[in-house]
């Protein structure tokens, strides 16, 4: 098989960067069951966001709240795709009882750092003590 000149990018899985998952956050519609917020950065100033998916006229009735989250490990990019798959049908008329009933806590992509430097697996240091990084692998 041949490949056409230029970057040629080969893995296990699809390809999906953070700069995907930026532009992925960046083209959220405005949408009234939509709360985008950025939590915050990673040690390595990364964005770090979270989005809320319920309806705003049942906040606080008494709804569960869901949390889901992807990418905590760098190399699971499916979970990326699954997200954007999940958030797509949360925002559709066929949710809408769905939002009434809980409310939907998404962090589309927990490894920031792991996915931009292209880890295959890293442990992150336990901020109380143990949790070390494993020599050779990440």
């Amino acid at each position: 098989m041949a490949a056409a000149p230029g970057e040629t990018n080969v893995g296990l899985s699809p390809w999906y960067t953070y700069s995907d998952h930026l532009r992925f956050i960046r083209r959220l519609p405005t949408h009234p069951h939509l709360r985008k917020r950025l939590l915050g950065r990673s040690d390595r100033g990364r964005e770090h966001w979270e989005l809320i998916v319920t309806d705003p006229d049942t906040v606080g009735r008494n709804q569960r709240t869901i949390f889901w989250h992807a990418r905590e490990h760098a190399y699971e990019t499916f979970s990326s795709f699954a997200m954007e798959g999940l958030l797509e049908h949360l925002l559709s008329p066929q949710a809408a009882a769905h939002r009434k009933l809980f409310e939907i806590v998404i962090h589309p992509m927990t490894n920031v750092d792991g996915v931009a430097v292209g880890h295959i697996h890293q442990e992150v240091p336990c901020p109380v003590g143990g949790g070390t990084p494993v020599a050779g692998r990440g």
